[in-house]
């Protein structure tokens, strides 16, 4: 019995190092931005993923957006759209945002986008958290509500 023991606890100091080391697991967030939080997207950004903490980044699969009109379109001055970004508005902006025609649009309509992971995310965006923002200016009128669905990894870079 002890041979055996002893033999398995061999192999298993051989086998256990070289294990592959797990995937990071795909996660999701929903939120539901306010017609309040969308009036001031610029000067409040709201954070839509904590920050993932010491050397580690949030990676960006997927940003899903579902506009739900209400009665009275938004305005935004200039053309900015709502986008995530690491950390607040001036932070590295992901390649993925909600246009301006479809938030002053007078109807519901949804849009969505595949992020492209890269290298300047890996500097830029360690230990930041991932936020909804409009750059530049707050949207004034306006109603409607906006959920905004993020799939994610949380990495080391």
């Amino acid at each position: 019995m002890r041979k055996w023991l002893s033999a398995l606890v061999a192999l298993l100091a051989i086998i256990l190092p070289f294990r592959p080391a797990p995937a990071a697991m795909l996660s999701r967030v929903a939120v539901v931005l306010s017609h309040a939080q969308i009036l001031t997207l610029d000067s409040s950004p709201v954070q839509l993923i904590p920050a993932p903490g010491a050397n580690r980044i949030i990676n960006v699969v997927s940003v899903f957006y579902s506009y739900r009109f209400g009665t009275v379109p938004y305005f935004i001055a200039g053309t900015p759209a709502i986008a995530t970004f690491y950390g607040n508005d001036t932070g590295l902006r992901t390649p993925q945002d909600f246009g301006y025609t479809n938030l002053t649009a007078s109807a519901s309509n949804n849009t969505s986008a595949s992020a492209v992971g890269g290298g300047s995310q890996a500097i830029s965006g360690v230990n930041q958290p991932l936020v909804a923002a409009v750059v530049s200016v707050d949207p004034t009128g306006g109603d409607g509500t906006l959920k905004v669905v993020v799939y994610y990894t949380v990495e080391s870079p």
